[in-house]
């Protein structure tokens, strides 16, 4: 009587495994697309200046003080380009930035796109 019990809940742990292994590497992150503004709050510095401007725009060479097209390493200075609607039609209408003569990264992902644009709708608010 025990074991087809046994049995099942040894199948059932085996599929629950199997189910639950995927092809990324270890430690690796794929971040979820998100589905709605609605609810989100995008804070500035930890999402859009920690993860992106820093690592994608502020770097040597572009967007950094004395930069004419803007400093983005701070809020006042992004803040000029997304009052003007520069930002915005650079970034998610155009999408030139970063360019591919850049010495950093040359595209933002799709995650980042969506990031941008939840935070801008929502005002670009400084947090």
């Amino acid at each position: 009587m025990k074991e087809p019990l046994f049995k099942f809940c040894a199948i059932g742990m085996l599929f629950a495994f199997l189910v639950s292994c995927s092809k990324e590497k270890a430690g690796e992150f794929k971040p979820v697309p998100l589905t709605s503004c609605d609810s989100l709050h995008i804070s500035y510095f930890w999402v859009i200046q920690e993860s992106i401007t820093i690592t994608n725009c502020a770097i040597s060479g572009c967007h950094v003080a004395g930069f004419p097209a803007g400093d983005f390493t701070n809020y006042q200075g992004i803040k000029v380009a997304v009052d003007n609607d520069t930002f915005r039609d650079r970034v998610l209408v155009k999408k030139d930035m970063p360019p591919q003569n850049s010495p950093g990264p040359k595209f933002l992902s799709a995650l980042d796109l969506q990031r941008i644009e939840c935070w801008l709708d929502s005002g670009a608010p400084e947090d």
